[in-house]
């Protein structure tokens, strides 16, 4: 049985709809539940202790499935999701880590159209159906690799700002 770890948000929603009535063989706890509207370092450090403690929490014929983030910017958000994905590896063989782009929906877009965000260089983007097919495809993963870093498409910034404006 496939079950969501407080999946939060748009993301969330389109995962339990899509997850209910599952009669996967094993059990599978996909965890997507992480603090992104505060980045500083100890709300981070704190949601990278609550995952920890859920993961030791959770018996070891439980397969982890970690959504994470492609993001490489410079913050405590991106450093304590990958020091998660690190600690997952090292600690539990039968896991996931599914890094995604920025999802197309409520969350980016509507801050960088007011202005309060302002856009970089490009935008990888990903619809968050597809998110959620890819997400489920890798959940059944059980080959030696168990980090996925998913492309979604890119955009220059610029155009997306040009299109929210419309």
């Amino acid at each position: 049985m496939i079950t969501l770890i407080n999946g939060r948000g748009q993301l969330g929603d389109k995962l339990l709809q899509a997850i209910e009535g599952d009669n996967t063989e094993k059990d599978v706890r996909i965890y997507h539940t992480w603090n992104i509207d505060d980045k500083s370092k100890s709300i981070q450090k704190r949601e990278y202790e609550k995952f920890v403690n859920f993961l030791k929490r959770e018996p070891e014929d439980n397969k982890i499935v970690f959504i994470s983030t492609n993001s490489q910017k410079d913050s405590w958000y991106v450093y304590y999701k990958h020091l998660s994905e690190a600690f997952l590896l090292t600690n539990r063989e039968k896991c996931v880590i599914i890094r995604l782009p920025t999802l197309i929906g409520k969350g980016v877009f509507p801050l960088l159209k007011s202005g309060e965000l302002q856009p970089e260089d490009f935008f990888n983007l990903i619809s968050i159906d597809k998110a959620v097919k890819i997400i489920l495809e890798k959940t059944k993963n059980n080959n030696i690799v168990k980090s996925f870093h998913i492309i979604g498409e890119t955009i220059s910034a610029e155009s997306v700002k040009n299109i929210l404006c419309l």
